[in-house]
């Protein structure tokens, strides 16, 4: 139903149903794997011991790395594991975004050999994160 109107049935044959109760737990289980092979590529990046290179929320994935040679990698994961379990990621629909040092953003990043848009803004989960300004040199104490 929507906005008064019921439509007709129709049965869902592959993913999960969007804004269902378990599909969030659904997807979870779905793409639990994908989160491990990334840790085990060693590709991420770290806090201490703990992988934070691949950060999840729903069908959101952030990947995270401190060189591009080892953000391709990770994509090419993803990539990989997509073809095995029937997941589509779509390069139109991602980004890549350099933080830190300026001028690093050429080199193209590849998602099934369509180049990653580079952007100094990137939108994740409502909120805008302006590249050039989140990251400042420490003032010296």
């Amino acid at each position: 139903m929507w906005n008064g109107t019921i439509c007709y049935r129709f049965n869902v044959t592959c993913g999960v149903r969007q804004g269902g109760v378990l599909s969030p737990y659904l997807f979870s289980v779905y793409i639990d794997d994908l989160i491990k092979e990334l840790r085990q590529s060693g590709h991420g990046i770290y806090l201490g011991r703990v992988s934070v290179g691949c950060v999840v929320y729903a069908d959101d994935i952030v990947l995270l790395s401190a060189s591009f040679n080892g953000l391709q990698k990770m994509v090419n994961v993803c990539s990989s594991y997509g073809m095995r379990f029937d997941i589509r990621f779509n390069p139109s629909k991602s980004q890549t975004a350099v933080f830190g040092r300026q001028g690093s953003s050429h080199f193209p990043l590849m998602l099934n050999e369509t180049i990653i848009p580079s952007v100094e803004k990137v939108k994740y989960l409502g909120i805008f994160i302006n590249c050039k300004t989140i990251f400042m040199d420490p003032s010296p104490f």
